[in-house]
Order: C-alpha cells, then sequence, then structure tokens
C-alpha cells in the first residue's frame, strides 16, 4: 500500500463518505492480505528444495 492509498482509505471513514460495506471489504481484504503476506515471507525465510528449484527454474 502506498501513502497515497492510505489518505484515500482514511477518507472513507469521514461521516459523509462512510459505507459499512466497504468498510467491512477493506477488513476483510486487509486480513487475507496480511495473512498472505505473512505466509510468504515464512516461506521465503524457511524455503524447501522444492520450492528453491520451482523459483530459479522460471529464471533459467
Amino acid at each position: 500500500m502506498s501513502f497515497k492509498n492510505d489518505i484515500e482509505n482514511l477518507l472513507k471513514l469521514r461521516k459523509d463518505n462512510f459505507d459499512s460495506n466497504g468498510l467491512i471489504y477493506y477488513e476483510e481484504e486487509l486480513v487475507y492480505t496480511i495473512a498472505l503476506n505473512k505466509s510468504l515471507k515464512d516461506l521465503l525465510k524457511n524455503s524447501s528444495h522444492e520450492f528453491i528449484r520451482f523459483i530459479v527454474k522460471d529464471f533459467s
């Protein structure tokens, strides 16, 4: 996310722009994005040989 996106998302919380359904959607998206990001970090820190081969084959 960028700073611009953060500002845009904060503006959605203003009373004149508030959309509870949009807020719920954003929160669900954020939860999944955070979980995916954590999983990818863990995978990269503790990579198996098969995963390394899978990644490297695309570069050759």
